[in-house]
């Protein structure tokens, strides 16, 4: 099966099995040019089947993964495996098929800022930075001994929630590519940032960053539940002054704000997909109280549960 990919400028399709073809086609999968070599991608499926799918993929891709669970490959190694949330980097010389492999039913949900090597060094001057030390920052990320090897990260809580603002903008035209540029070149410096070496490096131990990780997959298992973070951090053999300062570290949030973030994600999910009392939707995301869901609700996104998806 093969699809042309939504807003392509280059008309570059889709190609998967038979298997998850009906999810693609229930599922968004598209491009939005921003400016010449600067592009916003949304993937953004519900795989219902294991199958594969293949796209052809060039230049320089921050890729901010927010759901899902994936093997992937560009040569016939696994390079680019997933899960959960996660911040890849990747740089491509040349034209190459990304082939992504789902072993299992899956949310997957992935928001990409893609630039061409000429487009990262044009954008130097505008984060103060030297164009070749800006690309050779991105390629040693991505290279080693001139091998392709992808870069995975946690993916920043500051990162995802700004890729993840670029599918809310109310404007069109240019206000809304000028909206999505000045987003790109704030993920851009952010990312750069983080692969300099420059991000905020207070004293986190590897345990203490081993144990954040364990304790958001909870978070990630447990949010419909009452969860606790004095348990959470208890339940890891950490204290809740050093979960706050590794969360702080890796995410750029406090474990409430991210536990947060996970419900309110799962609310929007089930609002979309689920015909249901907004106090149902409140329940199963969290919260037994459906004025303080509403209320969090509203925070987060702007609006309330009722409202979302019109505004």
């Amino acid at each position: 099966m093969s699809f042309v990919i939504d807003g392509n400028p280059d008309g570059a399709r889709l190609t998967c099995s038979s298997s998850i073809e009906p999810s693609l086609r229930k599922s968004r999968f598209w491009d939005e040019k921003i400016t010449p070599g600067l592009m916003l991608r949304l993937v953004d499926l519900t795989i219902e089947a294991p199958g594969w799918m293949k796209v052809e993929q060039s230049g320089i891709n921050i890729s901010c993964m927010h759901h899902g669970n994936f093997a992937s490959s560009y040569f016939r190694r696994g390079d680019a495996d997933a899960r959960g949330e996660s911040l890849r980097i990747f740089s491509l010389e040349g034209r190459h098929h990304q082939l992504v492999t789902f072993t299992r039913p899956t949310r997957h949900r992935v928001i990409q800022i893609w630039l061409e090597p000429e487009k990262l060094s044009d954008l130097a001057s505008d984060l103060d930075e030297s164009p070749d030390e800006l690309l050779q920052t991105f390629h040693r990320s991505c290279h080693v001994q001139h091998r392709f090897s992808v870069a995975n990260h946690p993916l920043p809580m500051a990162v995802g929630r700004l890729t993840a603002s670029l599918l809310e903008g109310r404007q069109s035209g240019f206000l809304r590519r000028l909206s999505l540029y000045g987003q790109s070149l704030e993920i851009l410096a952010q990312t750069y940032d983080l692969l300099a070496g420059r991000a905020p490096q207070q004293a986190v131990t590897s345990n203490d960053v081993s144990v954040a990780l364990t304790a958001a997959e909870m978070m990630r298992m447990e949010y419909a539940g009452q969860v606790k973070l004095p348990d959470i951090a208890r339940r890891n053999g950490i204290s809740e002054d050093s979960l706050l300062k590794a969360f702080r570290h890796h995410y750029g949030v406090t474990p409430s704000e991210y536990l947060t973030s996970i419900r309110m994600a799962a609310a929007e999910d089930l609002l979309q997909s689920m015909d249901l009392p907004v106090s149902e939707i409140g329940r199963r995301a969290g919260y037994s109280n459906p004025t303080a869901f509403s209320r969090a609700f509203r925070r987060h996104f702007g609006h309330s549960p009722s409202e979302h998806g019109r505004v």
